[in-house]
C-alpha cells in the first residue's frame, strides 16, 4: 500500500515537472498587406526540447469559417514561429481569426478586423 502511494506521488511530480517546461504562446502578431498576404508571428519561447515543444497548428478562419489549418513538426526558431498565407478571399469588413496551438500545452487566438470600404481604409 505504501509503495503504490509513493509511486503515485512520484508519477504526479514527474508529470507536473514536465508541464513546467511547457509554455503556451506568449502573443500572436497579425498583419495583412496590400497583396492580401497575411503574416503571422507567434511569440513562443522554447527553452527545452525544441523537437517536442513547438507550435503544432496554425488555424486561420475568415468570417468564422476555417480556411487554413497547417500542422508543423518544429518551430521556426526557439523564440517564435513565422508563417505567411495569401488570403485571396479577404475583403474589406471581413474578420480574420488566427488560432495557434502549442504541441504540449495551451493555445491563443488573435483577431484582425479589416477596415470596411466606407471607413477610408482598405487592405
Amino acid at each position: 500500500m505504501k509503495y503504490s502511494i509513493f509511486s503515485g506521488l512520484i508519477l504526479s511530480l514527474i508529470l507536473f515537472a514536465g508541464n513546467t517546461y511547457a509554455t503556451p504562446p506568449d502573443s500572436v502578431k497579425l498583419k495583412l498587406d496590400s497583396t492580401s498576404t497575411l503574416s503571422v508571428t507567434v511569440f513562443h519561447p522554447v527553452k527545452k526540447n525544441p523537437s517536442t515543444h513547438y507550435i503544432k497548428y496554425v488555424i486561420v478562419k475568415l468570417n468564422g469559417i476555417e480556411i487554413i489549418k497547417q500542422e508543423f513538426q518544429s518551430q521556426t526558431d526557439i523564440k517564435r514561429q513565422d508563417v505567411k498565407y495569401t488570403l485571396i478571399d479577404a475583403n474589406p469588413g471581413d474578420k480574420i481569426a488566427v488560432t495557434v496551438v502549442c504541441s504540449l500545452y495551451g493555445e491563443m487566438t488573435q483577431m484582425l478586423a479589416l477596415p470596411s470600404e466606407n471607413s477610408g481604409g482598405g487592405k
